[in-house]
Formats: C-alpha cells, structure tokens, sequence
C-alpha cells in the first residue's frame, strides 16, 4: 500500500489540475465542418487519455487510424456513450474482426445528436422545435504488413440533418501504425482523405483534412504497468489555414493480480483534462471517463468484449504451438535455475578458496586463533577438505610444540634449581603435549637419571642417561652426569671386592 499511494497521488494531481486550472482562450466559433469525428472520443478509454488514441489498436481504433485493427488475433466489440451539455449525446459502437492472422475488417457507426432548440421564423416568433443529428459509419480494413508495420484504410460515410435540411457524404482514412520496439509504438493517419461534402441548403460544407500524429511507450515499475500517450493533430482547414490540436495521457495498471484488474487514467488536450478508470473481466471490460470543460464535466461510459474467432483446427494448432512454448520455457526454467545453483556454487566456492588462503596466511604469522576460524568456515561446508584438514593438523601441532615448549621451560628452571621431581612432572606435562618434542625427552631422562642417581639406582640412571645421548650425542649434562656415574661405579667396585671373603 505505501508503494501505490505515491502512484496514486501523481495520478491524482492532473484530476485536481482539471478543475483548477484555467482553460485557454479561444475564438468563439462553431469549430470545422465534421469536427465532432476527432473531437470526440470514440470509446471511455481514450477520453481518459486526452483522445490521444491514433497509436493505439483495438476495434475503437479505427476511429483515429484504421491500421490499429491490424494483427489482432481476437475480435472485439466496443460500445460507448456520453451524455452530452444542453442535452446532447454521443454514441460510438465499433467491431473489428480478423480474417486471417494479418487482416482484420472493422465496422464504426458514431451518432451525436443535439438537444432541442426553439426554432423561429424571421420575425423571431416560434414556430416549433428542432434538432442535429450527425451520423458516421466507417468500414474499416487493416493488414500487418510486416513484423513492425500495419496499414488501413476507412471507407466513410456521414450524413447531417438539420429541422427539416439533410445531406449525405462519402470520404476515405489512410493510416500506419509502426511497432518499433515491445515499449514503444506510433502511430499517423490522414483523415479526410477524400474529404466528405455536405450541402444543406446553399452552402456547402468540405471536411478537412486531419493530419494525426502520436506514440505510446510503457514500461512497468514495481510490477505494475505504465503507458504515456500523445498526440499532435493538424487541420488543413478552408483558406489554407492550419490549426494545431495536441493531447496526451498516462495509463496505469496499478492492481494487475486483483480479481477486477484496476487501471487509472489521466489526460489533456487542447480543451479539457480527463480522468478515468477500466476495470477487467476475463473478456470483457468496463470503462469510465470525466471530461472536465468549461462548459461542464462530461462523463463516458464504455464496454468492450473480445471474441474467439479461431476455427477449431487453429484452435488445436495453437494449443500445440502453446504446448511447445510452455515445455520450452519449463526447459528455460530449468535451465534459469541450474545456472543460477552454478553461479552460486562458484561464488561459493571463490569464496572458500579465499578463505584457505587467508587461513594459510595468518597461519605464516603465527596467528592460529584467527586461521581456526577460517577453517572452522571451510569445514563446516567441506568436512574432508584435505588442505583444510592438514592445515588445521600443522596448526594442531605447532600449539601443542608452543605449549610443549612452555612446560619445558619450567621443568628445566626446577632442574637448574635441583627439584627434580618438579621439573619431571614438568617435563612429562610436556611430553604429553607433544610426544615427539626432543628437548622434554632429554629433559625427562636426565631428570630421571638425576633422581635414580640420589636413590642410588645406578643401572636405572645409567639407562636413562644413554637415552639421552642417543638423542643428543654432544649433551653435555649427559656426559657429565655419565661421568660421574663411572666414577660412583669405579669407587664402588673396590668396596665390594674387598667385602668379598
């Protein structure tokens, strides 16, 4: 909800701009002969959008320019109505229908029709009532004539009548619609061609020719769709004269998931600004637009309804066909997401590799806390990591040499100071450290010796002081202990042969 109130409020502003923002000065004039056939919108949807509507397609667009009936693949109804000031109306029902996949048929009938007015003689006095009823009927043609291009052309008839004045003329629309990419499309068309000619009485009325020339681009933002339209229209009226028409809107699809799919609509040109809405149903829609204009708010309400045209044979050709597209996107799925768990598993894996070497690195600089850590990370995604394994087993070691080597240091400051029962058990808490540390085993069989060598164990002493040399041959605690060992022994032999009887 907080994303669609800023959506709702830009949508908002032109509606407020429509009812508070002056009109522009024009000249008081009846408007062109047949001005109603672009001044007025030929469904509820394009009166929301400023009847900027020459590049859209869809059956009411043959209304502004018939190649917007082109390369639709369903047919469409649309019906639309606007009651009118002074008591006028306006009327539009338009068809299309597709012949083959790149043509289309379409079929227009629109009807304005004025309210009563007092009809007076010369003298001014009444003589009665009597109304306008203006009426077009365009028969429509449109093909796609390549992947970007569609043309059409409308073959018109109108007809004017006035109290008891009318006539009856025929005209010709040409027009092009090009598809430049999937957001944006435009759209020309000449209308009056061949201008109709209407005589009521003694003059004759000569439509002019319409130059239409407009675009629409969407694009989506959070999910939602959004499409601008505009258009710039010129009049090559009587005289030589030209006048100018511009108009625009923004077309928002703010609800595309709800079970009624919301669209909004914002619009302007020359005359009014519009606001307006759509609502969606399966195939049909239900549209509403207000017009706001100087003279009054006009209100339209318009509803479309699309129609399958496809024989059955098409029918299941185009299910095999859509068969193959929904088997090809599951395939592309697939793919989609065997190379998305691929680009994760090799992100993954930079990321463990950059972990080993960190790791090793602060394994260099004697930082094995840290370097454990980064392990710990490595081994708890590969637990048989083999370089994780051997550096975690170096760092295993070198911690038990450093604390090996701290029990060592304290046995041999017991056995500089002669305790050396103390110094064994250090010696020992250093060898269970580490078993294969030279130095505690020196340490621990000289400390031996020393302690055999007060209880007068010399046999014991001498084994543990031979240990010793085997390990380090140039010891010279040991050879001076072994000395001294030699010379108990050398004392102690003649004492003994002379107790001998």
């Amino acid at each position: 909800m907080r994303r669609l109130l800023p959506l709702l409020l830009f949508c908002g502003v032109p509606v407020w701009a429509g009812v508070n923002v002056p009109f522009r000065d024009r000249p008081a004039n009846a408007g062109l002969a047949g001005e109603w056939l672009t001044a007025l919108a030929a469904s509820a949807r394009d009166a929301g959008l400023g009847n900027a509507s020459v590049s859209f397609p869809g059956a009411a667009s043959a209304y502004a320019n018939p190649a917007g009936i082109a390369g639709n693949p369903m047919g469409e109804a649309v019906f639309s109505m606007s009651p009118l000031f002074s008591a006028g109306q306006f009327q539009s029902l338009a068809v299309a229908h597709p012949l083959t996949p790149k043509q289309s048929v379409g079929v227009t009938l629109l009807h304005l029709g004025s309210g009563e007015a007092e009809k007076t003689d010369f003298l001014g006095q009444s003589q009665g009532s009597f109304d306008e009823q203006d009426f077009a009927f365009l028969l429509s043609y449109g093909a796609q004539v390549s992947e970007r291009w569609s043309g059409g052309v409308n073959l018109k008839a109108v007809s004017q009548s006035v109290a008891e004045y009318s006539a009856t003329g025929v005209g010709l629309d040409a027009g092009v619609r090009v598809k430049l990419s999937e957001s944006f499309s435009c759209g020309a068309a000449v209308q009056n061609l061949v201008p109709p000619e209407l005589r009521l009485n003694t003059a004759t009325d000569r439509f002019p020719a319409v130059m239409r020339l407009g675009g629409t681009y969407g694009y989506r933002i959070f999910g939602r769709h959004f499409s601008w339209t505009g258009e710039y229209d010129v009049y090559h009226g009587l005289g030589g004269r030209r006048i100018a028409r511009w108009g625009g809107g923004l077309e928002a699809l703010l609800l595309p998931t709800a079970p009624l799919p919301l669209t909004l609509r914002v619009g302007f040109n020359h005359r009014e600004y519009s606001f307006g809405w759509g609502i969606e149903k399966g195939p049909a829609r239900f549209d509403y637009a207000a017009s706001f204009h100087e003279l009054a708010v006009v209100h339209h309400f318009g509803i479309s309804l699309r129609y399958g045209v496809l024989s059955p044979l098409a029918e299941k050709k185009l299910a095999s066909e859509w068969r193959k597209v929904h088997a090809r996107e599951a395939e592309l799925d697939a793919m989609k997401d065997e190379v998305q768990k691929e680009k994760v598993r090799l992100a993954r894996e930079a990321e463990l590799r950059t972990l080993l070497l960190e790791a090793q690195l602060l394994f260099e600089n004697a930082k094995y806390d840290e370097s454990k850590r980064r392990l710990r990370r490595v081994l708890d995604e590969r637990p048989e990591d083999p370089t994780a394994l051997n550096l975690r087993r170096e760092i295993e070691r070198r911690e038990a040499r450093i604390a090996a080597e701290g029990f060592c240091r304290q046995a041999k400051g017991f056995y500089d100071a002669g305790q050396y029962r103390e110094a064994l058990e250090m010696a020992k808490m250093a060898l269970l450290r580490d078993r294969e540390f030279a130095d505690a085993q020196v340490l621990a069989s000289l400390t031996q010796a020393q302690i055999y060598l007060e209880e007068l164990n010399y046999e014991g002493a001498e084994k543990h002081l031979l240990k010793v040399v085997r390990i380090s041959p140039e010891n010279q605690e040991a050879q001076r202990l072994y000395e001294r060992l030699r010379d108990v022994l050398e004392l102690s032999e003649p004492a003994a042969a002379k107790g001998t009887p």
